[in-house]
């Protein structure tokens, strides 16, 4: 019988050993385009082909693909920005978004997401700023450079 506990907590521990307890993933150390791309896919939803991407995401209880579910509430706070053809922009904007005026909520977050890759990033047009239509605040904000291609996001729930 002993021998079975133990057999049984040594496959306990292999298996949580090999599960991420990481709740942030950030996408300034990756160097290569491609490998930043293909994380942020597996954790957001993807409406069209991306060419670039940057990102800190959040959660509480990590990414890893092998977790036990949570129990209480989940936090997230994902901020990223992806470019894409600017044919696609209209792809990224669902119908349950409105448009609103500018943003209260700052830039700092944006500037932040960018800072490793500014060349990449440069804009020149004016941004649009969407939110839900359920209500205006800063725990979902998307900032739209459509001639660009490049799109931020920011959402938060707790």
């Amino acid at each position: 019988m002993n021998n079975l506990v133990l057999l049984a907590a040594v496959i306990s521990l292999t298996l949580c050993s090999s599960c991420s307890t990481d709740d942030t993933i950030n996408s300034q150390p990756i160097i290569d385009q491609q490998e930043r791309i293909d994380i942020l896919s597996k954790e957001i939803t993807v409406f069209s082909v991306v060419l670039d991407a940057e990102y800190n995401l959040y959660r509480t209880g990590g990414f890893s693909s092998f977790k036990a579910p949570a129990l209480g509430p989940t936090d997230v706070d994902y901020k990223f920005v992806v470019k894409v053809q600017p044919l696609d922009v209209n792809k990224w904007i669902s119908k349950d978004l409105k448009a609103i005026p500018i943003s209260q909520s700052g830039d700092s977050w944006m500037h932040n997401l960018v800072s490793k890759r500014k060349n990449n990033w440069v804009t020149t047009s004016n941004p649009e700023f969407y939110t839900t239509k359920q209500y205006v605040g800063p725990n979902f904000l998307k900032v739209v450079y459509r001639k660009e291609g490049i799109i931020y996001s920011y959402i938060e729930l707790n």
